[in-house]
């Protein structure tokens, strides 16, 4: 979906992938980001450049707080996170990266499918949905 929107634009840009975990399971820990390509490795990279981050959801706002702060100490020019899910009434939500589009807003359910996991299950469901409480039990790693 994404090149599918961006083979639209008339302005020139690059993509490039990094993965930013901070997840295990349903538990909040450290955020890990590591690059999927060589060029984000490299010191001032975004420099001056105009960001746009896609994420899947956004929950508590950490993550993206995180990123934010790594992007704009990189000396990017401006920063803006985009998502497909923004989850609402997050308790210890928080909202430091500034402003941001959200595809769709949903409660505070963890959800699976279209892209999201739970303990790397479900990526792969073409739709959305809630995973009850008997499917967290089901899949718990261990």
């Amino acid at each position: 979906m994404l090149c599918d929107a961006l083979s639209q634009a008339s302005v020139p840009y690059e993509i490039e992938f990094i993965r930013a975990k901070s997840y295990l399971g349903k538990t909040s820990g450290e955020l890990e980001i590591s690059s999927l390509g060589e060029a984000a490795t490299a010191a001032n990279e975004y420099r001056g450049k105009d960001l746009i981050i896609v994420e899947d959801i956004i929950d508590t706002g950490k993550t993206m707080t995180k990123l934010v702060a790594k992007f704009m100490s990189d000396n990017a020019k401006t920063v803006l996170p985009v998502t497909l899910l923004d989850k609402r009434d997050v308790e210890g939500r928080v909202r430091d990266f500034g402003p941001y589009l959200a595809g769709f807003s949903i409660a505070d359910e963890f959800v699976v499918g279209f892209g999201l996991d739970y303990n790397g299950r479900f990526r792969d469901v073409l739709d959305v949905y809630i995973l009850s409480e008997e499917g967290v039990d089901r899949y718990k790693e261990g």
